[in-house]
């Protein structure tokens, strides 16, 4: 009499790990990273041995199978390496969801803990691109790092020159003088340092200025913190650098519903979307270069 052949947990796992592997290799050659494979020749090994894997006969004895949640644990319990191939499978599997655009946007979302720090410089390349679309020519002056000081581009414009500053805390010792906020501060126990602005465009010599605050978050409560920051760096500003200025907060295109502006004696103040700042920014720079 015959007996139904059932598939054993050792097959469920072999087959999910013959699936693994050929998707690993089909998704790395269709990336079609020739030229990294050519500086880096540990991607040939670890790509030899995957091919040497899969065809080794106790995979090919079994059938390729994309694996289950239920077949991802028994992976994870078989042990340290069986892990790292259950970690894989689980990721390579959510391809075959019918999500690619959630999927897709998953993978290339940045750390969250880099979010702010990439928004700020997504909004200083628009600022750069912006300028350059409207035909000046920004001149790097310096890398955009933490040990470097001073201005990063400049800009010339009609026998104006503009500087263009990542994070402007530099302003002052440049100009030989202490930022009010730190002067306020310095009687407390724990004195104020120096603030930032994380963007700001000057003209030393017409004395202008445009300051943008980037504020990244979903939090509306911290967005509109921004106006305090934005308006105190531009009142100091205007104390002892500029005579005209306008300040920026740009928040993500989802917290922004059209941009909006509040005028005050030291200067306009708006918030707006990045997609929205081009435009904002770059008629407030024509009016300041007049």
């Amino acid at each position: 009499m015959g007996r139904t052949r059932q598939r054993t947990s050792d097959e469920a796992l072999l087959g999910a790990l013959r699936w693994t592997v050929e998707r690993m290799l089909l998704v790395y050659r269709d990336a079609s990273f020739r030229d990294l494979r050519r500086k880096k020749p540990l991607v040939d090994e670890q790509l030899e041995a995957l091919d040497q894997l899969v065809k080794r006969p106790e995979l090919q004895q079994v059938a390729s199978a994309l694996p289950d949640s239920a077949v991802i644990k028994d992976l994870r319990r078989s042990g340290p390496n069986w892990r790292i191939v259950a970690d894989l499978a689980d990721l390579l599997r959510q391809e075959e969801g019918p999500d690619l655009i959630a999927l897709a946007k998953a993978q290339i979302m940045p750390d969250e803990d880099l979010a702010s720090a990439l928004f700020h410089l997504g909004v200083f390349g628009l600022v750069l691109t912006s300028l350059r679309a409207d035909g000046y020519r920004p001149v790097s002056l310096r890398p955009l790092h933490g040990g470097a000081s001073g201005a990063a581009y400049e800009v010339e414009f009609a026998g104006q020159t503009w500087y263009l500053w990542f994070e402007a805390g530099g302003l002052w010792p440049k100009y030989g003088q202490v930022e009010p906020y730190v002067e306020a501060t310095s009687g407390l126990l724990r004195p104020g340092q120096t603030k930032s602005p994380d963007i700001m465009l000057i003209n030393e010599e017409s004395r202008r200025a445009l300051i943008i605050e980037c504020k990244y978050s979903r939090d509306h409560k911290y967005i509109r913190s921004g106006y305090s920051q934005a308006l105190a760096y531009l009142t100091e500003a205007r104390t002892s650098m500029i005579d005209l200025g306008v300040a920026f907060v740009v928040a993500p295109s989802e917290m922004v519903s059209t941009l909006s502006t509040g005028d005050t004696l030291v200067g306009p103040v708006s918030f707006c979307a990045p997609e929205q700042l081009k435009g904002a920014f770059m008629a407030a720079f024509a009016e300041l270069c007049r």
